[in-house]
């Protein structure tokens, strides 16, 4: 009898290599059409793209970084860019948003998260990472937000009078600030966003929710208040707006988006990660503004 032939040994195999290149919005096509076949394919290779195509700085850097092998993906880490004034200064912010590798190139995972992190004089969020990632992440020196969320009731709150909820959008463009009411703007091509101005004469603030349903109930969740002390104050304006507009009986509320506490809330635990990264800015700055907690139209 003849020896049979033997197996190849796995263990010497040579493991293939792919070429770690930007991401180029002429590159969003094929990449996203990856996204929609290894990572969610509820998620069409369209809103893929929608949610990634965007930037909010000029030229954009990049939308992430990718593993071509013979032109063709075999894996992304995409990111969303743009440039906030805090403090009265322009910052640049980068939204590292979803990563995936095939597993035979699982080994230049690492160098694709590198890459992504790599732009200089830039601070990071990493807001919907499973908890894998967020240890990786523990490691390059991201930390964690606040994991409390304030749940308000919106049906025990007295109105003041001065108070008002505006919901136009060219009314709530003429009385935003100009930084407030360019975040505004930006986020007009999502529509699952609810956009409104909250305030009296004496000033008003940006509010960004999205809702959701809650068992027979109707909730939202609060993604981004540009003044969390007015949001406070003109709090019960807002609660009857979303009652009665609405019949949203509930809003979830990110503690890092509250500089107080409010009287009898009750408060729960994000079972999510959301980590971020900066050199001089704290979580009071961070904000789920031009990420893709709001450019993708899915659970937060």
């Amino acid at each position: 009898m003849e020896n049979p032939t033997p197996f190849p040994d796995i263990s010497r195999s040579p493991r293939p290599r792919a070429d770690l290149l930007p991401i180029r919005s002429m590159d969003l096509d094929p990449v996203c059409a990856f996204l929609n076949e290894r990572l969610n394919q509820t998620i069409s290779a369209a809103a893929w793209k929608n949610a990634y195509a965007q930037s909010w700085m000029t030229p954009p850097p990049n939308h992430g970084f990718m593993l071509v092998d013979e032109n063709r993906v075999v894996g992304a880490f995409m990111a969303l860019h743009a440039e906030r004034i805090i403090r009265g200064r322009i910052e640049k912010w980068c939204n590292l948003g979803n990563w995936v590798v095939l597993e035979p190139y699982r080994a230049q995972s690492l160098s694709l998260m590198r890459a992504a992190k790599a732009a200089p004089d830039t601070h990071y969020t990493l807001l919907a990472p499973n908890e894998t990632v967020a240890r990786i992440f523990a490691t390059q020196r991201f930390v964690r937000l606040s994991d409390r969320i304030t749940i308000l009731s919106t049906m025990t709150w007295p109105t003041r009078f001065q108070s008002r909820v505006i919901e136009k959008r060219h009314e709530i463009m003429n009385l935003l600030p100009p930084d407030a009411a360019r975040d505004c703007l930006n986020h007009r091509p999502f529509p699952w966003l609810r956009q409104l101005a909250l305030g009296d004469r004496d000033g008003y603030c940006h509010i960004i929710h999205k809702p959701f349903k809650q068992g027979r109930f109707k909730a939202t969740h609060l993604l981004h208040s540009s003044d969390g002390e007015r949001f406070i104050r003109h709090y019960p304006a807002l609660a009857r707006h979303l009652l009665f507009s609405e019949g949203i009986t509930s809003v979830r509320v990110p503690g890092h988006l509250l500089p107080a506490s409010f009287p009898s809330a009750r408060e729960i635990r994000d079972p999510r990660p959301r980590l971020y990264f900066s050199n001089h800015l704290d979580e009071r700055e961070v904000s789920f503004l031009y990420t893709e907690l709001l450019t993708l139209d899915r659970s937060i």
